[in-house]
């Protein structure tokens, strides 16, 4: 069903087009808004650079996302950095695809929302499916921030260091291709190509 053009035409008064008794609930959804806010500060914006950005996938999990691993989050506009969606069979699933994929969530450089969704998807209250929109001050208790996971700790900061020192490389080749052969030119382009797939194991 094209939403948008239902819309359209009931605006101009055009029947829907569409009974109730035809449309057919199937499986359980649950969406994330990951925002570049503090939640230990209030939810204050974060700005500034990302660092590493390493979002999940797999089975029942979509991410629409606008930004990038460098990319900068300003002050000026929405700090929104990504709409995450787990969908399962029923609720329970879609609940712990939900986890996973916040834990395999990775923004570094920033502070995120993603440890506040994580209480969340852990708390009884919102598992039972029991809660309002008091759930935060009923149940949350001012407490907005998950336990650290070292090993995920561990394996952003490596990824860090690793685009740190490939963005390095790259640097430093550009620059020497440009003082070898004078700023450029196609053979100073098939030098840089080939500084490149050495890099890679030589692989082109």
């Amino acid at each position: 069903m094209d939403i948008v053009k239902a819309m359209i035409r009931v605006a101009a008064g055009e029947p829907l087009g569409i009974d109730q008794s035809e449309i057919q609930i199937s499986g359980h959804s649950i969406e994330a808004r990951i925002y570049a806010e503090d939640p230990e500060k209030g939810f204050v914006p974060s700005p500034g650079e990302i660092v590493v950005y390493r979002p999940p996938g797999g089975i029942g999990v979509r991410v629409d996302t606008g930004v990038y691993q460098g990319a900068t989050v300003t002050v000026f506009y929405d700090p929104m950095v990504a709409k995450l969606v787990a969908t399962g069979r029923d609720r329970q699933e879609a609940i712990d695809r939900m986890r996973r994929a916040l834990r395999e969530f990775v923004v570094k450089g920033i502070k995120t929302s993603i440890p506040f969704h994580e209480l969340v998807m852990k708390h009884p209250v919102f598992i039972e499916g029991h809660y309002d929109t008091g759930f935060i001050e009923d149940h949350m208790g001012g407490t907005f921030v998950a336990e650290e996971d070292p090993e995920a700790e561990r394996v952003a900061l490596t990824m860090a260091a690793i685009a740190a020192y490939r963005a390095q490389k790259e640097k430093a080749l550009r620059a020497s291709s440009a003082a070898t052969d004078g700023g450029g030119g196609n053979e100073g382009q098939w030098r840089l190509a080939g500084r490149r797939a050495q890099m890679r194991g030589g692989q082109w």
